[in-house]
C-alpha cells in the first residue's frame, strides 16, 4: 500500500474571491504613516513582568519548627557541643537540630532523630551525602531506624565515640554492619 496521496479531482467551478476583495490591493485603503518624533522621558520602558517582581513582596516562609522542649532536651544530651565537631554551643552562637533521617525521608522530629550542630557543620553535613555523613551517622538511610544507625560524634574529651541515641543521652555503641560498608571504622579500644 502506498502513503502517497492521490490527486485532487478538478473543480467543477474555480474558486472566486467575495466581492468585497475582488480587485483590490494590499497598499489600497492603507492610511499613510505619521512621522512624528518619539517623546524622550529619560528612561527606557521595562517589560510587565520586571515592573511586577520589583514590586512583589516575598510571602514568609513558613519553617515547621521543632518544639522547644525536644530542642532543649537534643541541646543538653550533647552536653552542650556540637556533635560533628565537639566545639562548644555558646549563647549567641547560631545552632541547628539536624535529622538525621531526613523529614522528606519520614524522618520525624523525636529526640532519637535530632542532633545539635552549628550552621556551618550542618550545612557540612548536607554537602557531603554521598560521602561520610551516611557512614559517620549523621544521616540515616530511609529504611533505617535512626535509634539503630550509630552517630561518631565527638566527646568532651576531644577524642570520638560511637554512640547511639537514647532519649536524654548517648549509650556507647559501634557501627552497624551497613555503615562499615559504607566506609565507617570502629575505633580502637585499649586493652585494660
Amino acid at each position: 500500500m502506498s502513503l502517497s496521496r492521490k490527486p485532487m479531482p478538478p473543480r467543477k467551478q474555480p474558486l472566486r474571491a467575495k466581492k468585497r476583495l475582488a480587485g483590490t490591493s494590499l497598499s489600497e485603503g492603507a492610511q499613510p504613516l505619521r512621522k512624528s518624533p518619539l517623546k524622550r522621558t529619560g528612561f527606557a520602558p521595562q517589560p510587565p513582568e520586571v515592573k511586577l517582581a520589583a514590586n512583589r513582596v516575598p510571602k514568609p516562609r513558613r519553617a515547621r519548627s521543632i518544639p522547644p522542649p525536644i530542642r532543649a532536651l537534643v541541646l543538653v544530651r550533647a552536653d552542650y557541643c556540637c556533635d560533628l565537631c565537639g566545639c562548644p554551643i555558646e549563647d549567641g552562637c547560631r545552632w541547628e537540630c539536624h535529622h538525621r533521617k531526613l523529614r522528606a525521608q519520614g524522618g520525624l522530629d523525636e529526640v532519637d532523630n535530632l542532633i545539635a550542630l552549628h550552621h556551618k557543620c550542618h550545612r557540612r553535613v548536607h554537602e557531603n551525602r554521598d560521602g561520610r555523613s551516611y557512614s559517620d551517622g549523621f544521616l540515616v538511610p530511609r529504611a533505617q531506624d535512626p535509634a539503630a544507625w550509630p552517630v561518631l560524634r565527638w566527646r568532651g574529651t576531644g577524642r570520638q565515640q560511637w554512640v547511639s541515641p537514647d532519649l536524654n543521652r548517648w549509650l556507647p555503641s559501634e557501627p552497624c554492619a551497613r555503615q562499615i560498608e559504607l566506609g565507617a571504622t570502629p575505633i580502637e579500644r585499649k586493652a585494660a
